[in-house]
């Protein structure tokens, strides 16, 4: 396998810890599922399904779920064409910023998809489009998987829509939930939190909490 192995890989950016066979044993990343991952996903069997990811990130969970047997397709944004929901800030240029997050953050988290992908003899496939936008590019899948999405949208219930309107049979939607050592966490139905003063959130962004 011939792979172009950035410099430092300073191009990259891992959303999650993961493993790039034959290339890194553990990248970085602000979330770390592996010991966990089949509880994540509901303890789902994947095995011949065919399965709609909604933002895969660096693809942690795409590659996991083809090892299990499932036949991925990917939605993703554009970095050309779809916009990140952001809170207007008249204290901050927010229409630039959300122009940097496309095309820098977004656009090194899609390269270490890419390069993973190719490490792992992935055939998951991508649709870059917005999931409000889900169209006949979108088939019909066995499962549909949102994996910590919801709190990114400004209109989570239209996502969850368009979700279901693609998915035959299984949902899997995870989130975060209240948690008593982040007060900001509240027992809510959702909350937008647009503070840019949160260190662990991208700045400012929306985020819409599940109740439990």
């Amino acid at each position: 396998m011939n792979l172009n192995i950035p410099d430092e890989l300073k191009d990259l950016e891992f959303y999650t810890v993961q493993e790039v066979p034959g290339v890194i044993k553990e990248t970085e990343g602000e979330w770390d599922l592996r010991g966990n991952v089949d509880e994540y996903l509901g303890n789902t069997f994947f095995k011949d399904k065919s399965v709609l990811e909604l933002g895969p990130a660096s693809g942690f969970l795409t590659f996991y779920m083809e090892s299990k047997g499932a036949d991925v397709t990917c939605v993703e944004l554009s970095t050309k064409n779809d916009k990140w929901d952001v809170v207007p800030n008249c204290k901050k240029d927010w229409k630039k910023m959300e122009l940097d997050h496309r095309m820098n953050d977004l656009t090194k988290l899609q390269k270490a998809f890419w390069f993973s992908h190719k490490a792992n003899n992935s055939k998951a496939k991508v649709i870059n489009t917005h999931i409000y936008n889900l169209g006949s590019q979108v088939e019909q899948y066995d499962i549909a998987l949102l994996g910590s999405v919801l709190l990114h949208l400004q209109n989570p219930f239209l996502a969850i829509k368009n979700m279901l309107t693609h998915t035959k049979s299984t949902a899997i939607i995870t989130d975060l939930l209240p948690n008593p050592s982040l007060p900001f966490l509240t027992r809510v139905i959702n909350k937008l939190i647009p503070s840019t003063k949160l260190k662990n959130f991208s700045d400012p962004a929306f985020y819409f909490l599940p109740s439990i």
